[in-house]
């Protein structure tokens, strides 16, 4: 079972929301971030990305930027841009993002949880990207951006968000992004219960987004409150006893997500021409000239480009564990049979010889980063949910990059706060 909770959350003002409302702090560089902020909308980033505020060049990850991001979001909530609610609640909330539909739960997910692996990760976090958020989090004394967790469809919580979501929204905003994003709040205590109690049966949660946010909250708490465990669950009623316990979370359902590609380009082919390159890639592919553009959906197929002309290639050796879920991953075939073996790189998570790509950027961009000196680029099929909530199941991460989410998780619709 995993716990999650109501929470006395910073909800934004309706009357300015679309003003506040941002994408999060990392899609986005900060002259991009900056330039948002110039036109009155996406004011989060004065907390996200505080370095705008500060004279150019200076470090994002310094003591004075968390320090400017904890102005900024006191600024916000005692101008009133964020109302604080009295009583613990959640949100149901709906994304649209063109044909895309992804509903979720705005809910405070378990800190114990995670530690304990009831919520299961799928990627290893960077040190210094965990650091960050640790101090920011930390700095502002508030889970600011939400993790984005996914579970096994339920029917019993998707008909309670369903009923949630029957009245008008509370926010409704339409991002720079063009995702539309409604709020609706769910504040009556027997639904709330309602919703504790379904989640108990869910064996566990994975984080589909926000692995640095995540262990963040686990490493503020420790900080702030010490490495012993609390000696009995950390619930006082509905809500967590303690604002340290739980973290700002998203929750949508596994048949609610949407994952796009993430696509792979490699810089140099390790000193071989591209002919002797086609000649080591044959032994493990099936290689098929093609006229157009390559953005394969079926397993064990994916796309190549190079010298101006795209591949539709499929792999011809299984691999060695048929059974290991992570061994099946298109990305994981990719990196065992292709981008270790005859590119040599061994490590895709240190290697400068790689990047990676999207899927909401299209194979527009592959072509442009090879016409433009990369070697070649791979487009891949799209990693399903059910895959990634396989190989948590067994302990296992994935290659890095190996799933792009979308519609993106806004920033500044709710805020999380410790007290």
């Amino acid at each position: 079972m995993v716990a999650v909770r109501p929470f006395r959350a910073l909800t934004v003002n309706p009357a300015v929301a679309n003003t506040i409302v941002s994408l999060p702090y990392d899609v986005m560089n900060a002259e991009e971030a900056a330039h948002m902020v110039a036109n009155g909308r996406n004011q989060f980033l004065h907390v996200s990305r505080p370095e705008i505020d500060l004279p150019p060049g200076s470090d994002p990850t310094s003591a004075q930027a968390y320090e400017q991001s904890r102005i900024a979001l006191d600024s916000l909530v005692n101008d009133g841009s964020f109302v604080r609610q009295a009583a613990p609640v959640m949100y149901a909330i709906r994304q649209t993002m063109g044909e895309l539909v992804q509903v979720g739960l705005v809910a405070s997910a378990s800190v114990d949880d995670y530690d304990r692996t009831d919520i299961r990760i799928h990627e290893f976090t960077r040190p210094d990207k965990e650091l960050d958020r640790v101090n920011h989090i930390d700095a502002v004394s508030a889970h600011d951006e939400p993790v984005f967790l996914t579970y096994r469809a339920d029917d019993v919580i998707a008909s309670i968000i369903s009923e949630a979501m029957t009245g008008s929204a509370l926010i409704d905003v339409t991002a720079d992004d063009g995702i539309r994003h409604e709020l609706w709040l769910i504040d009556d205590q027997s639904v709330l219960a309602e919703l504790v109690e379904a989640f108990e049966f869910i064996p566990r949660t994975y984080v589909a987004d926000g692995h640095h946010r995540s262990a963040a909250a686990s490493v503020v708490r420790k900080r702030r409150k010490g490495d012993q465990p609390p000696s009995k669950p950390a619930v006082k009623g509905l809500e967590f006893a303690d604002g340290l316990d739980g973290f700002l979370a998203i929750l949508v359902p596994n048949d609610s997500v949407n994952v796009m590609p993430y696509n792979r380009v490699v810089n140099d082919l390790a000193g071989q021409l591209l002919a002797e390159f086609f000649t080591a890639l044959e032994e493990v592919v099936i290689m098929e000239k093609v006229d157009s553009a390559v953005a394969p959906v079926e397993q064990h197929v994916f796309g190549l480009y190079a010298d101006d002309q795209w591949y539709r290639c499929r792999f011809t050796q299984a691999p060695a564990d048929t059974s290991n879920p992570l061994e099946l991953l298109d990305v994981s075939m990719l990196q065992n049979q292709i981008l270790g073996p005859i590119l040599g790189i061994d490590d895709p998570r240190t290697s400068k010889r790689i990047s990676f790509v999207g899927g909401i950027r299209g194979t527009d961009e592959l072509e442009r980063l090879v016409n433009e000196g990369a070697a070649l680029a791979f487009s891949m099929p799209p990693t399903s949910v059910l895959d990634l909530i396989e190989v948590a199941d067994i302990g296992e991460v994935m290659p890095p990059k190996s799933t792009w989410f979308e519609p993106k998780l806004p920033s500044g619709l709710v805020i999380h706060p410790f007290a």
